[in-house]
C-alpha cells in the first residue's frame, strides 16, 4: 500500500466521509450484491416451480397409469363375476376348472400388457415384477404389494 492510500484511509477513518472513489466502489459492491440477491431469488422461484410442475406431471402419469390398468382389467373382473354366479349344481366341475384357467390366462396376458412378468416362479408363491415409469416396481407376494427400486442403464 502506498504512502497516499495510507493517509486516505486514515483520513476516512478520522473523518467517516468517503470519498468519491470509495463512494462509487461501495455502490458498485452494492448493486452487484442486490443483482446477485435477485439471480438468487429467480434461481429458487425457477427451482420450486420446475419441483412442483415434475410432481404435477408425476401425479397425472400415475393417473393414467392407473386408470389404464384398471380399464384393462375390467373384462378380467366381468369373467370372475360371471364365474362366481354360475350355478354349481347345473355345471360340470372340469368346466369350472376350465373357465377359471381362462380366466387366469387372462389375467396374465393384461398384466404382460402391463409389462408384469413372472421372476422367481415357486409352486405355492409366484413373485411378479412390474416396470413402472422408470422403476422396477411391484413384487406381488399373497396379494401383497410392495415397491422395489430398479437401477436403469443410465445409473
Amino acid at each position: 500500500m502506498s504512502e497516499e492510500d495510507t493517509n486516505q484511509n486514515e483520513n476516512v477513518e478520522e473523518s467517516g466521509v468517503f470519498t468519491p472513489d470509495e463512494g462509487s466502489d461501495l455502490q458498485k459492491l452494492k448493486a452487484e450484491r442486490d443483482s446477485l440477491f435477485e439471480r438468487l431469488a429467480r434461481a429458487t422461484a425457477d427451482f420450486q416451480n420446475t419441483r412442483r410442475r415434475l410432481e404435477q406431471e408425476m401425479e397425472q402419469r400415475m393417473q393414467y397409469a392407473n386408470s389404464s390398468l384398471i380399464r384393462s382389467l375390467l373384462p378380467v373382473i366381468d369373467n370372475w363375476e360371471r364365474a362366481l354366479n354360475v350355478d354349481p349344481t347345473k355345471v360340470d366341475s372340469a368346466a369350472v376348472l376350465k373357465g377359471l384357467q381362462l380366466v387366469h390366462d387372462q389375467m396374465m396376458g393384461v398384466l404382460k400388457q402391463q409389462q408384469v412378468e413372472v421372476i422367481s416362479p415357486q409352486p405355492a408363491l409366484k413373485a411378479l415384477r412390474c416396470r413402472c415409469i422408470g422403476h422396477s416396481s411391484l413384487v406381488i407376494r399373497h396379494l401383497s404389494f410392495v415397491m422395489v427400486p430398479r437401477m436403469t442403464k443410465a445409473e
